[in-house]
């Protein structure tokens, strides 16, 4: 992915591309990021830190070494963020429901002419599927 990235972005094809260019580069490759998380891009004055760091020659361009160097920070900090959100999503999310079902069954049970006591929440469809049935049967 970084290899296709790269190459496309080395328009005159001499291994290196230079401080815009690699800006590109790094939002091009949090568009891909963010498929699978929402992680937002570093800012250009971040990138051209970075750019520098990873700039071992001195010369204000990056060979493909030098720019894998400098994906490889940013995403493996994107990496963290992508982590924390599938843990969320997957674990989370879950209990979130659970907790969010518990909470309309008891409000539910508390309601005037609810029932007085705490009902699993299929009770409540199924008194309302009967209820609708009941007003289009004879």
């Amino acid at each position: 992915m970084i290899n296709d990235i790269f190459d496309a972005a080395d328009t005159n094809k001499d291994g290196r591309v230079d401080i815009d260019e690699s800006y590109v580069l790094i939002l091009k490759l949090y568009i891909k990021v963010n498929r699978q998380a929402p992680v937002n891009p570093p800012s250009r004055e971040v990138s051209e830190v970075l750019f520098r760091a990873a700039d071992n020659d001195g010369s204000g361009r990056l060979n493909k070494e030098e720019f894998l160097e400098l994906a490889t920070t940013l995403l493996g900090r994107a990496g963290l963020r992508v982590a924390a959100y599938k843990a969320i999503t997957l674990l989370a999310a879950p209990f979130l429901g659970a907790y969010l079902a518990a909470m309309a069954c008891r409000s539910y049970a508390a309601a005037p002419g609810g029932g007085g006591g705490p009902r699993p929440l299929w009770a409540a469809s199924v008194d309302g599927l009967l209820a609708g049935l009941g007003s289009v049967l004879p």
